[in-house]
Order: structure tokens, then sequence, then C-alpha cells
């Protein structure tokens, strides 16, 4: 269980060694951990976040067909939950820490899975750093307080906990935690749904010391009531409404999402073609630390001898790695974020991999693995290291500028009623409301008259962007809030200055390309028409 290049059975000395190497492993992840969470914290707020977030503000049993979310709900309950038990309108704030008690999770469990099941310190290392310092999961995709990353903590303990269970001959308490938390990975995030094939097969076939009665008593139903704890909130919308749901969760990417993209410019397009998707996905895969990742476990198993054995936890997390990566491509339009789905396999797999090495190969390998692991780290330094000075002053955080600037807003409006904009959180964070239209962003609207019409009466508010000028007339607006989406805000500041709107600069703080500098506050004037 030694990564030392020298082995001297039972040795106090290596003994001491080892304990001394795991020390600096662990801090060394440590401040590589409290670099991402500075990273976090003063990551700059993303168009995306309008949605995610304001779905835990606004989640009740009506949260489709009012607002027009259109993923699954495990993540704004979640948010939701948090909301209301702290009792707070910082939204962002308490989403990017809960982003951030992601993170810790998801290095305790590579941390975990790297002693656990590989039995190797270095292995561990090569783990955690390709998870802390890997530069698709500093972007954007592990940033935002959006659903691209939180489930990958639920994946990778859920994978950690199938492993230890097989491995135990059948554990009922692993296996229904395995179940719960790729059930709930699954909740959060569709395309999680790729383990229940792979999953469902390996607990009808291992542990392959049970007969079939013990493996379905100890393994197989216990896994299967986990997942269904997991997915209660989307079985319950399901039930509540199938076709309404499908219409939402299904129909709306693969329709108005589309039509909506279609009049976009190239040059903003996301990957559409399957050309495009596969330049985004070798960007992602085969570049910096999953780059290292891949060529690290390609070395593993030539040397653990694997190429030709069956193992069939092997063969199941390879299975569930395969199919992350197929079902990448689905999504249309693709974004980078959608091909970071196979990594927490990935990393599993290599584990599992080291694991089948003998003691005197693992030591053997672990100075290729210490190099693999110091290449990530120092790749990924230059990224994190400047968060820290913004990280360690809380008034330059995202979510505490947010909130001063939506205090700001809100001190400007002095008329009661809906403010119009692309961005709610700013109007959400300091006590105002939206129209249901606008109230998860620009996502909606803008695709709304694509939506066909016999769907549309799954839609409380099926008004599509051309119509929001009615929408106005017949409910004025108490202010209108623009510099937060480039499709929105033409309309949004058309309107102001027809209705006779008096535009006040606003500084945000803003960060994506699709946000127009001149962001302003349009405050209805006294004489205006309610």
């Amino acid at each position: 269980m030694q990564d030392a290049p020298i082995i001297v059975t039972g040795s106090p000395r290596l003994s001491a060694n080892e304990a001394k190497v795991r020390f600096i492993t662990v801090m060394i992840a440590s401040g590589a951990l409290l670099l991402v969470i500075a990273r976090v914290l003063t990551f700059p707020l993303k168009r995306d976040e309008q949605f995610y977030i304001m779905g835990g503000v606004l989640f009740s049993p009506g949260l489709y067909e009012n607002f027009g979310f259109s993923h699954l709900p495990n993540f704004p309950l979640l948010f939701n939950v948090m909301f209301e038990m702290l009792g707070t309108t910082h939204y962002v704030l308490v989403a990017r820490l809960i982003i951030a008690a992601g993170w810790i999770a998801a290095t305790l469990a590579a941390w975990r899975i790297g002693r656990d099941i590989a039995r190797s310190t270095a292995a561990a290392a090569i783990i955690m750093a390709a998870l802390l310092l890997n530069p698709v999961f500093l972007d954007q995709t592990g940033m935002a307080a959006t659903n691209n990353f939180l489930p990958v903590p639920l994946i990778l303990w859920g994978l950690w906990a199938f492993v230890r269970s097989v491995e135990k001959g059948g554990e009922p308490k692993l296996a229904l935690l395995t179940g719960l938390l790729l059930g709930t990975a699954a909740g959060m995030k569709a395309n999680y749904a790729v383990v229940i094939a792979p999953m469902g097969a390996a607990a009808l076939l291992m542990p392959t010391s049970l007969i079939l009665r013990d493996r379905l008593a100890r393994f197989a139903l216990p896994m299967a009531a986990g997942a269904i704890i997991g997915l209660l909130p989307t079985l319950y919308f399901l039930a509540k409404d199938p076709a309404g749901f499908f219409v939402h969760t299904v129909s709306f990417h693969r329709g108005p999402q589309l039509g909506f993209w279609s009049l976009v410019s190239r040059e903003v397009t996301p990957a559409i073609t399957p050309r495009a998707k596969f330049i985004v996905a070798s960007g992602v895969w085969l570049g910096g630390a999953s780059l290292v990742l891949v060529a690290v476990l390609i070395y593993s198993a030539i040397q653990a001898r694997l190429l030709r054995s069956r193992d069939g936890v092997l063969a199941t997390l390879l299975a569930m790695l395969v199919l992350a990566a197929a079902i990448s491509f689905i999504p249309t339009p693709a974004f980078s974020q959608y091909y970071t789905l196979p990594i927490p396999f990935l990393l599993m797999v290599f584990a599992v991999t080291v694991s089948r090495m003998s003691d005197p190969e693992r030591a053997l390998s672990a100075p290729v693995f210490w190099s693999a692991a110091a290449a990530i780290t120092l790749a990924g330094l230059p990224v994190t290291a400047p968060s820290i000075l913004d990280g360690v002053r809380p008034q330059k955080w995202t979510g505490i500028a947010v909130h001063r600037e939506a205090e700001k807003i809100a001190a400007l409006v002095k008329r009661s009623g809906p403010i119009a904009t692309a961005g709610p959180l700013h109007v959400a964070e300091g006590g105002g409301s939206v129209y249901p239209q606008l109230a998860l962003g620009p996502f909606v609207v803008r695709a709304m008259k694509f939506v066909p019409a016999d769907e549309r009466a799954y839609f409380a508010h099926p008004e599509a962007l051309e119509e929001m000028h009615g929408v106005f007339r017949r409910t004025m607006p108490a202010a209108i809030l623009t510099g937060f989406d480039a499709t929105l805000d033409p309309v949004l500041s058309a309107f102001a200055k027809e209705a006779g709107y008096r535009p006040m600069p606003m500084p945000l703080r803003r960060s994506s390309r699709e946000e127009r500098d001149g962001a302003a506050v349009y405050v209805r004037p006294d004489g205006a028409a309610r």
C-alpha cells in the first residue's frame, strides 16, 4: 500500500515517510481547494445563474408551467431549501457557497477514492489534482451556480460506495447510499441518468460470490430504493403532469432552443454540427489535466495487465464512461460544459485500475504518478492563484456585490410593481418582483415563439419576446433594468424610451460577452400611465 519507490516491509522509517508524504499531499490539496473556493466566490456572475438560482427562488409545484423551467427539479429544490432555511435574499452568495461546499465534498471523495480504492497516496494526488486544477472545471462549469458541477461530488461518492459495496460482498447500506447519490445526481442533471443501465446490470451480476437471491436482497434492491428516493422530486413532477413535464424538459430543448440559436449569428452560435461538437469535445477530453489523466490511465492499465482481463467492476465503470462520452454529444447546441460528463467516471476507472496493481507495481509507478500530479498542479495554479487577492475580501465576493447592486436598484425604484429585466436576480435580491415571462432570465421568452401551438397550453405565460410590449402596456413596469442580455436589451430599451422612462446609468458587476456597456435603470416618471 506504499507509494515510495523503496519498500522495506515493516520499516518504521518507511511508515514515517509515508505519513509525511500523506500530510504534505493533504496540505497541498487543501491549499488548492482554498484557491478554488476563492475563485468560486469571486467568479463574475454568469447569465446561466439567472436561470438556475431564480429557479430556486421561485421553486413551487407550479415551477414548470408558471415560469417555464426546463431542467430536472433537484437542483432548484436544493437552492430553495437553503434559501428558506436561512431566510435570506442573498441568493447568489448562498448559491455560490453551496457550490463551494460541493468542491469540498468532491475533494474529500477524491481523497477517499485514492486511499480506499486505489490504495495509493500518489494516485490520490492525481485524482485530486485532475479535479481541483482541471481547466474545464475552473471556468463557468465549476465556478458558477449551475447544475454542471454539483452532481460531480454525488457521482464520485456514489461510485466510491458502489465499489466498496462490491468489495465487501454486497453491503446493503453502501448499496442504498450508491442509489441515493446517483439518483440525486440524475435528478439534478438528466445526462447523469446514463449510470442507470450499467449499474442495474452490475446489481444483478455482482458480487459474484453471492447467489442471485442474496444479490437482490443485499445489493440490487437497496440500490434501487436509494435511486427512487433520489429521484422523488422528478417522479413527483412527472406524475403530476406527464405531458407537461415532457414538454418542458425534453421538447423545449429539441425545438424552441434550436429555433432560437438558428437565428443567432454564426460567430456566437455554439456547436451544432457533429464536426463542431467533436472539436469542442476533443478540447475538453484531450487537453490539459484530462490528457494527463488519460495518459496515466493507459500506463496503469498496461502495468496492471488489464487489457485482456475480465473485471466486473471495471467493466461497469468503463460502460458508464463510454455512455457518458456518447450522451455528451446528444444536447444541441453543445457547450464545453456538456463534455465534462465523463470526467468523474474517468477518475474512478483510473482508481480501480491502480487498485488492480500489486504493491510492487504501485511502488514502481509512484514516480510517474507524482510527476503527473505535479504537472497538473503547476499548470492549474496560475488560473486559481490570483483569486486569493479578492477571496480574502468578502466585499469583493460576487454574491456580496450583486446584493449591494440590488439594494441600489431598489432605492432608485420608487414605484411598486414588477421590474422588466433579463437579470431578475438583481431585482429579487433587492426585494422586488419581476414579470413571470422574465423570471428565469432571457432563456424562456427568447425561444417562446418557436414553441408549437399545441404545446403552449403547458405554459401559463406563453408570450414571446415580440409580444412583451403588450404585456408591459397592460401592467406598466415600475422600472426597466438593462445590461444583461444582447437579445432582450434592445426590446427593453425601446419600450423604455417609447414610454418616456428616465434612464439612470447603473454600472453592474458583469462578465459575459453577451452583456453590453451602458447598463441602466429606466425609472418610470410620475406622469407615465399605469
